[in-house]
């Protein structure tokens, strides 16, 4: 947030940091912040996010897998609950994504579509990775799949994106 708004920091605490960044929050007439997949409660005051009528300008979107993180723990006003994407819109977004290869791999690719367990960040990552490889890249991602199956979701995302990564050329990989 801070890089967004201009903001460079002399302060060396996290308290002295969050005052700051709330200082400069409380500039702006509006601005939405975006906390992305929480996972446990935490203070917002220690991020130096305003709260209630500190600053009516300042709107803020809390996202979460966890619904009770969101309704019990960090006591949200509103609150909207995304399902998952449904068999087919999964596996329409999985063909869409890697193109004419997969009618040659249907197998292959319903079961890859059935472990992503209809999440579109896992099945945009993992096509993402698989778009233009052989068919033995592709069944070894099923496998690596298959062996989270019984593990918490936590490990699929992972597993995704150290998929996606583990798969690009050693060009792009040095940009990380």
């Amino acid at each position: 947030m801070a890089d967004f708004l201009g903001l460079t920091f002399n302060e060396s605490t996290e308290v002295g940091k969050a005052v700051k960044l709330k200082q400069r929050i409380k500039k702006e007439k509006s601005i939405l912040i975006i906390v992305n997949d929480i996972w446990e409660e935490f203070e917002l005051e220690c991020l130096g996010i305003p709260l209630g009528d500190e600053h009516k300008g300042c709107k803020l979107l809390l996202t979460s897998r966890n619904m009770n993180v969101l309704k019990s723990e960090m006591g949200i006003q509103k609150a909207f609950q995304l399902e998952v994407l449904k068999e087919y819109e999964a596996r329409s977004l999985f063909e869409k994504m890697a193109g004419d290869v997969v009618k040659d791999r249907q197998a292959i690719a319903t079961e890859i579509v059935k472990r992503c367990a209809g999440l579109p960040v896992l099945i945009v990552t993992i096509t993402n990775a698989l778009r233009n490889k052989e068919v033995y890249v592709w069944k070894d991602a099923l496998k690596r799949l298959q062996r989270f199956d019984r593990q918490g979701m936590h490990q699929k995302v992972y597993l995704a994106v150290e998929l996606s990564y583990n798969y690009l050329e050693s060009e792009e990989k040095s940009l990380f």
